[in-house]
Formats: structure tokens, sequence, C-alpha cells
């Protein structure tokens, strides 16, 4: 059980309800499904139709829809009659249901899909992107990535191109760079465009705290947003980094380096964070 915003669900003959804190019951157990709070609504499903209520557990939107998506940006996909579209906190329809599908906003902007194509809305439901994308992701740091004809480039948020679909693949930016893929390598490239680190790795992920980790034969290591080699691929595992620590595995074991790679705690079988408990 894990508490959101001071409430947390809990379950009793099957069905769903929350808690609080203290104990006491905000919610009744009396829907079929539950998700957690966000911006202070939380989405339950009753009847197999879908709704919203708030912290005191009242019911904001009526359990009319047949998705099932949390608030984000204020807003909220929903479905009716197979077709998408968003209602604000208020339960009012912001953007009519005419979407095949839509996803959660992302700076101001949401992912939106028909005839299997993929553009872009803004808060008030207006297109700024149109619907001529094979495949397009939320927004992050002013832009998406976007597949066309089986390659991934980026778009600004007026929908013009910025990096053209050159990568066989392709992360959202964090920190500034954004990992790509290029005939079976890695690297990652600046919001110009411009190569910061060139495709030479089995596979990198995002960079957390200035640092990313990295593959090269099996091996795992960190690099700096230089492309510089920080700590050497020597682990058998890595994550990122959280707080100026990162979990690694050597040899069986779990540990917990510094940005400098000086082993903090050594050699537990199971790390513990402040979320779970992961076995690497």
């Amino acid at each position: 059980m894990e508490f959101f915003r001071s409430l947390a669900r809990v379950s009793q003959n099957g069905k769903w309800g929350f808690i609080n804190t203290k104990g006491e019951v905000v919610a009744p157990c009396i829907y079929d499904s539950a998700l957690n709070f966000s911006e202070g609504l939380a989405g339950v499903q009753q009847n197999g139709k879908c709704g919203f209520i708030n912290t005191k557990g009242e019911v904001v939107v009526p359990c009319i829809y047949d998705g099932e998506k949390n608030f984000s940006e204020g807003l909220a996909p929903v479905k009716q009659n197979g077709k998408c579209g968003f209602i604000n906190t208020k339960g009012e329809v912001v953007v009519p249901c005419i979407y095949d599908d839509v996803w959660d906003f992302s700076e101001g902007f949401a992912c939106v899909e028909q005839n299997g194509k993929e553009g872009f809305i803004n808060t008030k439901g207006d297109v700024v992107v149109p619907c001529i994308f094979d495949d397009a992701w939320g927004f992050s740091e002013g832009l998406s990535r976007v597949n066309q004809n089986g390659k991934r480039g980026f778009i600004n948020t007026m929908g013009e191109v910025v990096v053209p679909c050159i990568y066989d693949g392709a992360g959202s930016f964090s920190e500034g760079l954004a990992r790509v893929k290029q005939n079976g390598k890695c690297g990652f490239i600046n919001t110009k465009g411009e190569v910061v680190v060139p495709c030479i790795y089995d596979d990198v992920w995002d960079f957390s705290e200035g640092l990313a980790y990295f593959k090269q034969n099996d091996k795992y290591g960190y690099i700096n947003t230089k492309g510089e080699v920080v700590i050497p691929c020597i682990y058998d595992l890595a994550e990122y980094f959280s707080e100026g620590l990162a979990r690694v595995k050597q040899n069986g074991k779990c540990s917990i380096i510094n940005t400098k790679g000086k082993v903090i705690v050594a050699e537990y079988d199971v790390v513990l964070t402040f979320w779970s408990v992961v076995e690497l």
C-alpha cells in the first residue's frame, strides 16, 4: 500500500476505495477499479464506465466514459463511443471525442491520432501539428520525437522539423540531450540536432544529474554531457543517479556509488530505495 497525496487505494471484497493516513475511509470500497490521485482527482470505474472523484470521495465526474486515465496539466483523456477527447477538472468537455486515440498533455500539448497518423493539439483543442506522422511522443524540453517512414527525428511546438528523421531510434530530451541510434550503435544529440556523443555505444540511457550510463561489450559505465567516460565500463548492471548516488551490480553483488565512481555502500544482495525493494 502506497499513499499519494495522503491517500491510499484499498481493496475489499473485490472493490476499491481510499483511506487517509489515519486509516479513515475517505471513499468506500464500491468501485471496480481506481487509479491513484493526480491533480486532486482519481479515476474510478463502476459497472464498466469511468469517472472521477475528489479527495473527499465526492463524485466530480460521473461514470459515463469508457476509458480510465488520470489528469495531467488540468485535463484528462476520455473515451466515448469509440472516440477520444479531453475533459477539465470540472468535468466539462474541452476537446470533443473526435480522435481515434489521445495521450496525456505534456508542456501544454497532447498527441492525438486520426486515421492512423499522429499530431498535436493544445489545451484549447486547437490543432498545432497536423496528423501526418506515423508515431509521435510527448514534448520534452520543447521538442517531440516523431517517426516517419521508419526513421525518427524531432519537431518543435510549431511543428517545424528541428532534427530530420534519419535515426533508427531516439529517446526524449533530458538535460538538453537525447539518445539516438544509428547503424546499431547509440549516442546523443543536443536540441539543435548536433551530435554531442557519437554513436559508438551498444546502448545508452538518459542523462540524470549530468551523467548517463552506457553499455559496451555487456558491461556498464557512465559518461558526462561531453561524452567523456567518467566511470569505467566495469559493471554488470547500472542505474540512474539520484541525489548523487547510483546502484550498480558487479560479480553478483549490489553496491551504491557516487558520481566519481567511489563505492559508498558495498556488496549487498538487495539494495533498498525510498520507493521499493529492488533486486538488480
